[in-house]
């Protein structure tokens, strides 16, 4: 994906030695790793040293539907390392990330505007189709006036703005990332129906709204933090305001999930967890919520929307 073999090899089939020279790498090397990936099924070695595209390799163009591209380069750049030292998070329950690199995954992206640009686009490319199963899933207009806190760029409540032009909404995030969703939500004429606040979810959330939704926020910190961050919205929502977290819920028992191996991707990169039900219901509980509904679809990697009444 860094070397952009797939962009290279669009107009027909190459050498290795071309490609070499293209990417300005030794060839010999290339050939070993292309001959291996072309085992896989990603490029076809057409004749000696010399290979064409195939239809997964394509997935690795840049610009691509899906994120394959991205994936790789996040995944080849910081996360191999990362769990490479597990063994840090194992002892501590700390991120094995901010151990090897010295400071936190957020505070390293934010020192790398290519990565983090990298990985802003393999979040939108990954979650923009959660968010219209979860509109399928759950009518969020009867909730009211609904806060996204840390809601990212912004892709869930335009959706939800977009299906029900009646709704106003907020959107919460830290400066740097409100200062940008303000400009974009003005051009799209979206300022006037989506508030656009910043702060820290850590410190303060904002009152004023009727539901505070948590996507995909939770499972990026430990329960100590989890539980700061519910304890804000509890305090700005106070005894009448509904939360709803969106998350993937860990299913009991031995069989594999998508849930049970992302759960360790979120304890190398931030010390994080992914929850199973019975824990997000004593999460709840110490912070002043009780769980009112569970809404599950058929998402094959677990992902759920809990709805939770304050105490």
């Amino acid at each position: 994906a860094k070397l952009e073999l797939t962009e290279h090899l669009m107009d027909g089939p190459k050498s290795v030695q071309e490609l070499a020279a293209l990417c300005s790498v030794a060839a010999g090397p290339l050939y070993q790793i292309m001959r291996s990936l072309a085992a896989e099924g990603i490029y076809r070695e057409e004749t000696f040293e010399v290979f064409s595209n195939t239809n997964m390799s394509r997935l690795l163009h840049r610009d691509a539907p899906g994120p394959a591209w991205n994936y790789s380069i996040i995944v080849g750049e910081l996360y191999v390392s990362t769990f490479a030292n597990l063994f840090h998070s194992v002892k501590t329950g700390q991120s094995a990330f901010a151990d090897l690199n010295g400071m936190s995954y957020w505070d390293y992206l934010g020192r790398n505007d290519e990565l983090g640009a990298i990985f802003d686009n393999l979040m939108t490319r990954l979650y923009d189709g959660d968010v219209e199963y979860l509109l399928n899933l759950y009518d969020f207009t009867s909730l009211g006036r609904l806060l996204d806190v840390g809601g990212g760029r912004g892709s869930f409540v335009r959706a939800l703005m977009a299906r029900h032009p009646e709704v106003e909404c907020g959107l919460f995030e830290l400066p740097a990332v409100s200062g940008r969703n303000e400009l974009e939500f003005a051009a799209d004429g979206l300022g006037g129906r989506c508030e656009i606040l910043s702060g820290s979810f850590l410190e303060e959330i904002p009152s004023g709204f009727d539901a505070y939704l948590v996507k995909s926020v939770l499972h990026n910190w430990d329960d100590e933090h989890a539980a700061r961050i519910l304890r804000n919205c509890r305090a700005a929502g106070g005894n009448s305001a509904r939360l709803v977290i969106v998350d993937f819920i860990v299913p009991p028992g031995n069989e594999p999930s998508f849930a049970k191996g992302l759960d360790l991707t979120m304890l190398a990169l931030f010390g994080g967890k992914e929850r199973s039900l019975i824990q997000f219901d004593q999460l709840l509980a110490g912070v002043g919520y009780r769980i009112a509904s569970v809404v599950e679809g058929e998402s094959q990697r677990g992902l759920a929307i809990i709805v939770a009444d304050p105490v």
